[in-house]
């Protein structure tokens, strides 16, 4: 998907590239109304349903890496993140990025997660199972627990 940012002749495909462009543009001294607005707008292009979409590791943890260091450095140099997002908005994104790039790497991006209750005896261990038989406060929870472990020692 080619993200082509409005008011300026810029596009990316992948979150890398959103990354070079950022330190390119960002990094030249240009102090007019035109460069921060269209920096604004690059900077903004990355948003948070793009960053779900994406399966670019590589600019993931890049992108991650790049809003780590804007938190307390100006990156890019001369008009840097968070001259446009705020410590909130940086935090969120870089929560996001972290979170995408591990689910790509656990390959559970792939796979939805399974429905089915909360708590499962049949998938807890052994030791799981006696430990939460003997500290869980809900009496109802306690008997579901015993049933499964009497049908394994059965």
């Amino acid at each position: 998907m080619i993200v082509d940012i409005s008011g300026t002749r810029l596009s990316w495909r992948t979150i890398d590239e959103w990354c070079h462009i950022v330190m390119i543009e960002g990094g030249k001294l240009r102090p007019s109304s035109e460069h921060y607005a269209r920096l604004n707008a690059l900077y903004r292009s990355l948003t948070i349903t793009r960053i779900r979409h994406s399966r670019d590791m590589h600019g993931l943890q890049r992108a991650a890496r790049l809003f780590d260091l804007g938190r307390t450095n100006p990156i890019p140099s001369f008009h840097g993140l968070t001259s446009v997002f705020t410590r909130a908005e940086m935090g969120t994104l870089l929560v996001e990025l972290r979170n995408r790039h591990a689910a790509l790497k656990s390959g559970r991006a792939d796979f939805p997660r399974a429905k089915g209750p909360r708590l499962d005896p049949a998938h807890l261990t052994d030791e799981a199972l006696e430990r939460l038989i003997q500290s869980h406060p809900d009496l109802t929870v306690v008997e579901r627990l015993r049933e499964e472990r009497q049908l394994r020692f059965a």
